[in-house]
């Protein structure tokens, strides 16, 4: 799930609808914005990769109407760690802090039904 790099997939993923990641990011202020839209990379797995400035955030996975809405379990993770996923809500956003500007990849991974399994 860390590898940026991973190939498209055409096959149809378990979540419906286009998903993004959301939040406090500068460049979208919790906006369903098009560089933030995951991509379906097969095996239930989705990725999006961008570039990040250094700082906290606060964040969300989801559907441009928000159904279904996804965060990480505890609402904290950590760059580069796997971390339980979860149904998300208001004000369950997820926390992280991104300690150097660069290039970063966001990874959802799901049960063939929908369920959230993991984020990284």
């Amino acid at each position: 799930m860390a590898a940026c790099d991973n190939p498209d997939s055409m096959a149809k993923g378990p979540i419906s609808k286009p998903l993004f990641v959301v939040g406090t990011f500068a460049d979208s202020d919790w906006k369903h914005v098009p560089q933030r839209k995951y991509i379906y990379k097969g095996n239930n797995f989705y990725q999006v990769v961008t570039q990040e400035k250094s700082g906290s955030y606060k964040m969300q996975y989801a559907t441009e109407l928000w159904s279904p809405q996804f965060t990480a379990k505890g609402n904290v993770m950590n760059v580069g760690e796997l971390t339980p996923l979860t149904f998300g809500g208001y004000g369950t956003d997820t926390s992280v802090d991104i300690d150097e500007d660069g290039e970063y990849v966001w990874s959802l991974r799901f049960e063939g039904d929908g369920k959230p399994l993991n984020i990284m």
